[in-house]
């Protein structure tokens, strides 16, 4: 079985499962209409399998996660958003605070 995003603008708007070229093309039929963009297959294989929402880099064919924070950056490697700030490597729990860009100590954690 074939899994396929379909990408308009650069975003994952519809993923469906199509048995063979002819399943394909009855879901294109199903839907088509203007600007609907194009099916870009995946497999096992593709790095972050795409969901509604996601991004879809061409240059890489990486599908991206959804931006996590503004301030974050997306490597076009990877698909994923990076924080301006490494997380720290103490062993403790962090969570990103977007208005200080900086990690600050997880809630119950000390």
């Amino acid at each position: 079985m074939k899994k396929f995003a379909r990408v308009q603008n650069e975003k994952v708007v519809k993923v469906v499962n199509a048995v063979d070229e002819d399943n394909l093309n009855q879901v294109h039929h199903l839907y088509n209409h203007a600007n609907a963009g194009k099916w870009v297959e995946y497999t096992t294989s593709t790095k972050n399998k795409p969901g509604v929402g996601f991004g879809y880099i061409k240059s890489t064919g990486v599908f991206s996660y959804p931006q996590s924070y503004p301030s974050w950056s997306l490597n076009e490697t990877t698909g994923k958003w990076e924080p301006p700030i490494d997380y720290p490597s103490d062993g403790k729990v962090y969570d990103w605070d977007e208005t200080n860009k900086a990690w600050k100590l997880g809630l119950g954690v000390s």
